[in-house]
């Protein structure tokens, strides 16, 4: 999904989830959009549990910005932000702050010194056990760091950023993850090897041109290009643990794809997390520039309901 991240916008959060129901195995997640205390506490008492993770951008600056660095030279705010709160953080962090700078040059080695001083300063915060989900949806068109035609360099450079934050101690863990269905670069020639990756991620929503029915709509996204099927099957090649870092319904007035309120989604994603080895699943709880999403208010009624029948604790 389209996040354009900058200082104080666009926070997320991550749920782990522990349950005394049916929905025990689930990682489950939210990404609630300003990190606050009060919507954190919001989403939990409209899903009728506690959250355990957060999950939040950095990184990103604009293409007007004179100092490109400065969001990952100087990362402490986001992680001071959620010192203290009981929450776990994952970051997905923005490996090339601008369309100013390049890849090829991060494979090169040019930005290590910023990456080991990221590093740095993220231990001193108190978050050296960070999730970091570097470049995130990599094969669409729409980052700085967009891989297609530039496959090799995306994974030499994350290579490069791993080596340096580790560099520095820590015990930070990698996800690495592509969007469901975009075809804009050749994923798999992207992959910078399982000693670089933690977890293989996908950002999966209710998203295809299929409109026939909600069973034809799902198997779509089963089957397409880069969608459920291909990353299970990814994953388990790795030998890696699968996540969701973002998933939901969906609302696209621009090209038509999102399949509005669709339950039967939100149920055959229960299914499907709980029959896979997820780590987690963050339920993408904003309307973003080019979609809307949320459940928690009335645009997706009965998709809202089936949510909470599923994923909810009971007992």
């Amino acid at each position: 999904m389209f996040v354009m991240v900058v200082l104080g916008a666009m926070l997320a959060v991550a749920v782990v989830v522990e349950t005394r129901s049916h929905a025990a195995a689930i990682n489950l997640g939210v990404f609630r959009g300003s990190g606050s205390a009060t919507q954190v506490a919001d989403y939990e008492q409209w899903l009728g549990h506690p959250v355990n993770y957060v999950l939040d951008y950095v990184g990103q600056v604009s293409d007007g910005e004179p100092d490109l660095w400065k969001y990952i030279d100087n990362p402490g705010w986001w992680c001071r932000a959620w010192n203290g709160s009981g929450h776990t953080p994952v970051f997905s962090v923005a490996i090339l702050p601008n369309h100013w700078v390049t890849l090829e040059a991060g494979a090169g080695g040019t930005y290590d010194a910023h990456w080991r001083t990221f590093a740095s300063a993220m231990i001193a915060a108190g978050c050296s056990g960070a999730i970091l989900r570097l470049g995130w949806e990599f094969n669409g068109t729409f980052y700085p760091w967009a891989a297609g035609g530039h496959e090799a360099a995306f994974a030499a450079y994350w290579r490069h950023i791993v080596d340096a934050t580790r560099s520095v101690g820590g015990h930070f863990r990698f996800d690495w993850c592509p969007l469901a269905g975009n075809i804009n670069a050749n994923v798999g020639a992207a992959y910078p090897g399982d000693g670089y990756v933690d977890y293989i991620g996908l950002d999966a929503y209710d998203e295809s041109p299929v409109h026939t029915s909600p069973q034809d709509r799902w198997n779509d996204e089963v089957d397409h290009t880069y969608g459920l099927a291909w990353h299970a099957s990814f994953a388990a090649r790795h030998n890696k643990p699968m996540t969701f870092p973002e998933w939901g319904v969906s609302v696209r007035t621009n090209d038509n794809l999102g399949g509005g309120d669709n339950p039967y989604y939100i149920n055959q994603m229960y299914h499907w997390i709980t029959s896979h080895p997820v780590a987690y699943a963050l339920y993408f709880e904003v309307n973003a520039t080019d979609a809307s999403h949320r459940l928690m208010t009335t645009e997706f009624p009965n998709s809202a309901t089936e949510f909470r029948k599923m994923f909810a604790t009971t007992g």
